[in-house]
């Protein structure tokens, strides 16, 4: 979109503008969510006398718009008579909208006007709310786009919005430029940070580059002291950023966890990568009662200690992870795709400083505990790095003791000389 066009900067730069948006403005916006997200199928409330539907009418492959006034309808009838993929209907959007759902078989992108209805257009009363609940709760994923949220008519629009969004999850909101941002969020991909300006860049890409449409990518910087701020900071709103004060690994994923919007979460290190297809192939395996999905993982990197040194490169199958094998072995990568529920009711990462390097291994063990299943995909779609100096190679020489921490807070598990 060409923000310098006069036109539109214009209404971006009056911040307020009631009927400032201009049909370049709106069909260049639709259209960039449209290709940004693959969406092939368009509905909009408020025909009025067509001029979205002809701007945008060469993108799509189906066009619903909806209208209250007879009378447009009709005009917009005769001027697209020569157009079998557009179709208008006459009556309150409200209502009309929940029609359009059984014939909806793809992700759709929604415009609606949050402005009331009635005569040419305007009126007192405002079909948003409707409008929005039948969206989500008719299972259809896509983007919803809202403008005329301004205060125009005694209303605050953008609030009846954001009270009804809120009932539903697995959906991200903004406002910008006056028009309320809605899209769907399957999974949020959530990135702990701290001192990895090498390695970061890769790992964002990697979360950006999937070819699964609805999800976010969250990274926390956790106090970092070199470069990875910045490096983050060069994705600007591709990705959602929190920078907070030095809390641990731990803290930095329960952080992410609060501000996603997803239904799964994926915990990714910094120093990591997923291939481009990990979402698309782990998500169809979430059915129910399943709680985590964890996939083969491609080990690499380079380890310098006694014991060990050379570069490494070697798969890691998952196999079939149960409550008896994980209380006495982590097999499972902490690069898992988790469920909210799952997630919420384990309580998230443990704050226990004694079990911080195995946070992974603790949360795996509470969601086994409460009867959630893990299904595993025998396809190495994690890469997990090795270095010099890493975390993974603390660990390993401290597991003894580490393993003894996850028994003592699992007493329910374990006997007392198991312990």
């Amino acid at each position: 979109m060409d923000l310098n066009n006069p036109e539109i900067k214009r209404w971006t730069d009056s911040g307020t503008a009631c009927w400032g948006v201009t049909d370049e403005y709106k069909g260049e916006l639709i259209l960039d969510y449209a290709r940004r997200f693959n969406l092939m199928t368009f509905v909009e409330t408020g025909t009025w006398h067509g001029g979205t539907v002809e701007y945008v009418k060469q993108h799509f492959d189906q066009i619903h718009s909806i209208e209250l006034s007879p009378e447009l309808v009709e005009n917009c009838r005769k001027r697209f008579s020569g157009s079998p993929n557009i179709h208008l209907y006459q009556g309150d959007s409200g209502e009309k909208i929940k029609e359009l759902f059984g014939g909806l078989k793809t992700p759709t992108l929604f415009w609606l006007d949050a402005h009331p209805s009635g005569g040419d257009t305007v009126g007192t009363y405002s079909p948003l709310e409707k409008e929005l609940t039948a969206i989500f709760e008719s299972g259809v994923k896509g983007v919803i786009l809202i403008d005329d949220l301004q205060d125009c008519w005694e209303h605050n629009w953008a609030e009846v919005a954001m009270r009804t969004v809120a009932k539903y999850s697995g959906w991200r909101h903004e406002i910008t430029h006056g028009i309320m941002r809605i899209v769907s969020v399957d999974a949020s991909v959530i990135i702990p940070l701290y001192n990895l300006q090498d390695f970061v860049g890769q790992t964002i890409e990697s979360a950006l580059n999937q070819t699964h449409r609805f999800f976010e990518v969250i990274v926390v910087n956790d106090g970092s002291t070199d470069g990875s701020l910045n490096v983050a900071k060069r994705y600007g709103d591709r990705i959602i950023l929190i920078d907070q004060q030095n809390a641990g690994l731990n803290a930095s994923r329960n952080a992410g966890a609060r501000v996603s919007t997803g239904t799964f979460l994926l915990p990714l290190d910094a120093d990591d990568w997923i291939e481009p297809t990990y979402l698309e192939k782990t998500i169809p395996l979430m059915t129910e009662g399943i709680g985590v999905v964890s996939t083969d993982m491609d080990i690499f990197g380079e380890v310098s200690r006694a014991d060990i040194s050379g570069e490494v490169n070697r798969l890691q199958p998952i196999g079939r992870p149960t409550l008896e094998i994980q209380k006495w072995a982590n097999t499972m990568p902490c690069c898992s795709l988790i469920r909210r529920t799952a997630f919420n009711q384990a309580g998230g990462y443990s704050a226990r400083p004694d079990i911080q390097a195995y946070g992974d291994w603790n949360l795996w063990i509470d969601i086994l505990k409460r009867g959630w299943k893990v299904a595993s995909l025998a396809e190495p779609l994690f890469h997990y790095r090795v270095r010099p100096i890493s975390m993974s190679l603390e660990v390993s020489s401290k597991h003894a003791e580490l393993a003894k921490a996850i028994r003592r807070n699992h007493p329910d598990l374990f006997r007392l000389e198991e312990r």
